[in-house]
C-alpha cells in the first residue's frame, strides 16, 4: 500500500519531534502520517509537524485537517485500552469512526524509537485506511465529479401524459351524441331539443331510467316516457286487479316515514 509506505517514511524522519509518551499518542501519530500521505494538511502547521501540546490530554485528542478546501475534524477518545478515532467530514456532514486496540498494535516498551513502536504497522495502516480515510475520499470524489463540467441531462422520449393514473393503456374517448365530428349527419345536432319525445329516430330529451321494455304507469298529465316524481307523499290509487310481483309502486312507502316519537329526546 503506497500510503502506508509514505506514512512509514514520514514517521521515521519525524518521530523524535512528536514526543510520543503513550500507546494512544502512537496511534494518533500513525493516523496523522496516513492523512498527510493522502494530501490532507493540518491547519496552521507546515511540513506536517504536530503542534506543541497536541498530546497534553490523554483522554481526548482534537486536530483539524483540510483537503481541497474541505474541513475535517479528527478526535481521539480514550476508552480503557481502546482508542476511538472519530472524523467529522464537512463534505457530507457525516462522522466516520474506527476503534483501535492499543495493546494489540503498539509496543509500550519502544515508544521512543520508531522502528519497534508498532507490532504490525501494515495491519494498523490497513485498518485506519479502510475504516476512515477511504470513506473520507469517497464523498469528496463524488462531489468533484458532479461539479466538473456542465451537466447535460439525459434525453427523454416524449410521453403523452395520462390524465388518469389508474387507467391501463391509452385514454379511451367515449362516443358522445351531438358531437358534429362524430355524427354521420352534422345537421342532426340538437335534435333532442327540437324533438323532445324522440320522434323521427332521435333519442329525445325526456329520460326515464326505469323504462326497460315498456312504459311505466304514470298519472294523468305527465308526458309519456318522462321521469316522474310523485306530487304527494301518498300512494296513488292502485290499479284494479291482481298485481304482479315485479310491478312498480309510486310514492314513498311506510319505511320512508319517521318512527313515532322520533323527536322526543327522552324516548
Amino acid at each position: 500500500m503506497a500510503a502506508a509506505s509514505t506514512a512509514e517514511n514520514f514517521l521515521t524522519a519525524h518521530w523524535s519531534e512528536f514526543r510520543v509518551g503513550s500507546e494512544r499518542d502512537a496511534i494518533i501519530a500513525c493516523q496523522h502520517a496516513l492523512l498527510l500521505s493522502e494530501q490532507f494538511t493540518l491547519d496552521g502547521q507546515e511540513a506536517g509537524v504536530l503542534p506543541a501540546g497536541w498530546n497534553s490530554s490523554q483522554e481526548l485528542y482534537t486536530m483539524n485537517y483540510r483537503r481541497d478546501g474541505r474541513k475535517y475534524v479528527v478526535k481521539g477518545l480514550a476508552m480503557d485500552d481502546q482508542l476511538l478515532v472519530n472524523v467529522l467530514s464537512s463534505v457530507d456532514n457525516k462522522v466516520y469512526t474506527c476503534s483501535v486496540d492499543t495493546k494489540e498494535h503498539v509496543n509500550p516498551d519502544c515508544l521512543q524509537s520508531y522502528p519497534g513502536v508498532f507490532k504490525q504497522f501494515s495491519r494498523l495502516c490497513s485498518l485506519l485506511q479502510q475504516e476512515i480515510i477511504d470513506k473520507l475520499k469517497e464523498p469528496q470524489s463524488r462531489a468533484s465529479t458532479m461539479t466538473s463540467g456542465a451537466h447535460v441531462p439525459p434525453t427523454r422520449a416524449h410521453v403523452t401524459p395520462n390524465p388518469d393514473p389508474l387507467m391501463v393503456g391509452g385514454p379511451r374517448i367515449p362516443h358522445h351524441r351531438g358531437d358534429p365530428l362524430r355524427e354521420p349527419n352534422p345537421f342532426s345536432v340538437g335534435e333532442g331539443d327540437r324533438l323532445p319525445f324522440g320522434l323521427g329516430g332521435s333519442g329525445g330529451m325526456l329520460m326515464d331510467p326505469f323504462r326497460q321494455g315498456g312504459m311505466p304507469r304514470l298519472p294523468q298529465g305527465v308526458p309519456p316516457g318522462a321521469r316522474f316524481d310523485p306530487f304527494t307523499p301518498f300512494h296513488p290509487p292502485a290499479p284494479r286487479g291482481p298485481q304482479s310481483p315485479g310491478s312498480r309502486q309510486y310514492g314513498p312507502d311506510h319505511d320512508h316515514l319517521p318512527p313515532p316519537g322520533y323527536d322526543d329526546m327522552f324516548m
